[in-house]
């Protein structure tokens, strides 16, 4: 009984989950809408912002990421997830020297992490 309430309960988080994506895909699809309109029209105008857009389009790529975070469940996800959103802090934020090289160190250990812990189970699974 116990068992039968806990897979029910895992297929009721999981349909949350797909549901959440879904909606994030929804908003994600309207924010590229809106990206790509608000681009065309500071263009004609001639107030054109490199910094809107590449903040509008990092924050779009975020969201990719993170409805392949909620779809795959994969610790690879979550490590992509997390080095566009440093990297977006250190492109996009207009914050002192210290804090650029904590976000560089931040997306060196990601990548470290990414290089030498993932590649080793990998390994180990494939064996």
């Amino acid at each position: 009984m116990e068992q039968n309430c806990r897979t029910f309960m895992i297929k009721i988080m999981r349909i949350i989950e797909l549901v959440v994506a879904v909606l994030l895909v929804i908003a994600i699809v309207t924010a590229l809408l809106f990206t790509i309109k608000d681009t065309l029209q500071l263009t004609l105008k001639g107030s054109f912002s490199l910094d809107l857009v590449m903040n509008a389009c990092l924050m779009i790529v975020i969201g990719v990421e993170f409805v392949k975070m909620l779809i795959l469940h994969t610790p690879e996800s979550v490590m992509e997830v997390l080095l566009f959103v440093v990297a977006r802090y250190v492109v996009m934020s207009h914050s002192g020297s210290l804090e650029i090289l904590f976000g560089m160190i931040s997306i060196a250990l990601i990548f470290f992490i990414r290089k030498y812990l993932f590649d080793k189970t990998n390994k180990e699974e494939k064996e």
